[in-house]
Parts: C-alpha cells; structure tokens; sequence
C-alpha cells in the first residue's frame, strides 16, 4: 500500500508518517516549510498535484495540508478558500482521477458549539471562515469514491520538537519569562496528534469510510490546558494569564465537542485526557 500524506511539515501530518503498517510505503509534502524527506508541492497546482499522485501510484491521499487559524481565516478569507477549500478540491480531483482514496482532516469548528456533544448526523453550522472553508473541503472530499473524513478538536504533542505545536510555544515563552495569555471561555478537548493519527492509520487499515470524529472526552479551557502543563514542565503556571476579549477574533464555537462513540464502536481505542497526557512532561523544560 503506498500512502501520499500532504501537509507533513505540520503537527498531525509529521505524526501520520510514522503510524502505518511497516509494509506500507509512506511519503510526506510540504509547501513553504522545507523539511528533508518531503516533496514540495503546491495546492494550488492542479497539474503538479495529479503528476505526483498518478505518477507514482498511490492508493491512499491523506489530506492533512490546509490553513488552521481561525484569525488568519478571519482576515483572509479569500486565502482560507483557496488553501482549505480550492486545495481539497485540487487534491480530490487528482485523486479521484487517479484511482486512489482520499481520507481528509477536518475541524470541530464546522459545528457551533451550543448542543454538544455532536455526533457524525449532526448538522453543519460554522460560525466563522475557517470552519465554512474547512466543510466546503469535506464535500469535495467526499466527492472521491471510498472517500474518509475524520473530524477533531484542537492537537498538541508531547514531542516538544512537533511542529506547530502549542506546547513548544508555551515552553519557549514561559522559560523566557514572557506571560502567554489564553482564552478562559471556550471549551475545549485536546487531543494528541499522535492518537488522531493512529485512528486514522485504524479506519484505513480496516475499509472504514465516510465521516467519524475522533476527540479525547476530557475538556478544559484553552487557559487551564497551558497552566497545567506549565506546571507538568515545571514552569510558572501563572504567566499564563487570561486573554482579555478581542473583537478582531474570529468567533468561535463555546463547545464544539465531537462524539467519538462512532470510532470506539467500531474498535477504536478511547483517546488520552490531558491531564494524564501531561504528566509525562514533567521535567521536560530542560534545555529551553
């Protein structure tokens, strides 16, 4: 089985690289990030896109490239369509003409987060560019017969050389002794890269397809998550302040959470809460 992974110079897709089968063939790109192993390629580039799928045989596309803030969406939103929206479109279609099957990365921020938890039957309803620009990807995704969309909430890592990964920010500031600031509002369920990666590697190993949700059931707020693992690594937890409101953000779902009953039906295992993840970090801000 040979595997195309696109956005391996992210958090999830640097993990998926290392969860197949032994026997599977496993290659990884990147698009502005050079990263050594990795073939650049463009989402934008439809023809570049179909060279590299059809060119080299694959059967599996996981699609883990895309634009994730939900700021940045905010205030490009053409830039959100093109990459999340356009780019899964791009990747469909070189995947479908291509005969190989396509498993997406999708977001919790598709739901509004006012009647969680929110099974796979649940209706759509984002409430900001992001989470539009990230369902519209579903549909052309599903548009790929034999097609996979594995919904999440936000990730981190416990490798603190993942890249994009919040905890490495964290470290880097608080050991610095900069206060980090942080929402005390939303609801969150963070949830190790590295877990959603397996799930993914499980579903395709076994011929599941369609759209299931894959989160951790533990919930904190974003300013909780950081406090207690600054204190797993044992920095200042009380850098970590609470972010004030800024009108200039993106709105956001209160509580997004993702029913995951689906995936564990189906012989998934039951993902990590963050406060047992956490505590292996303990003595892990040496060096910083």
């Amino acid at each position: 089985m040979k595997v195309l992974v696109t956005g391996a110079s992210g958090l999830l897709g640097s993990r998926m690289l290392a969860v197949f089968p032994r026997h599977w063939e496993v290659r990884g790109t990147y698009c502005t990030r050079r990263v050594q192993g990795l073939v650049q390629c463009s989402l934008g580039d439809r023809g570049s896109l179909r060279r590299l799928i059809a060119g080299d045989g694959y059967d599996w596309v996981v699609h883990c490239a895309g634009t994730r803030s939900p700021d940045e969406c905010q205030r490009d939103a053409r830039k959100a369509v093109e990459v999340n929206a356009l780019g899964t479109e791009n990747v469909a279609l070189a995947a479908g003409e291509a005969g190989a099957a396509l498993a997406y990365a999708s977001t919790d921020y598709i739901f509004a987060g006012d009647d969680p938890p929110y099974r796979e039957t649940d209706q759509a309803r984002p409430l900001n560019v992001y989470g539009h620009s990230k369902l519209a990807g579903e549909r052309h995704a599903l548009s790929v017969p034999g097609s996979l969309v594995v919904r999440m909430p936000a990730l981190y890592s416990l490798d603190l050389f993942a890249p994009g990964n919040v905890l490495a920010a964290l470290r880097h500031s608080l050991a610095r002794g900069e206060h980090v600031a942080a929402d005390d509002e939303g609801v969150r369920h963070y949830t190790l890269g590295e877990e959603v990666a397996v799930a993914f590697a499980f579903l395709m190993e076994h011929g599941h397809r369609g759209t299931f949700h894959v989160s951790a059931d533990q919930s904190s707020t974003k300013l909780e998550f950081l406090r207690t693992a600054a204190e797993a690594m044992g920095l200042d937890a009380g850098l970590v302040r609470p972010a004030q409101p800024d009108p200039a953000k993106a709105p956001r779902p209160r509580d997004a959470h993702l029913d995951p009953g689906l995936y564990r039906s189906l012989g998934g295992l039951a993902l990590t809460g963050y406060r047992d993840a956490l505590r292996h970090l303990e003595g892990a801000v040496g060096g910083a």
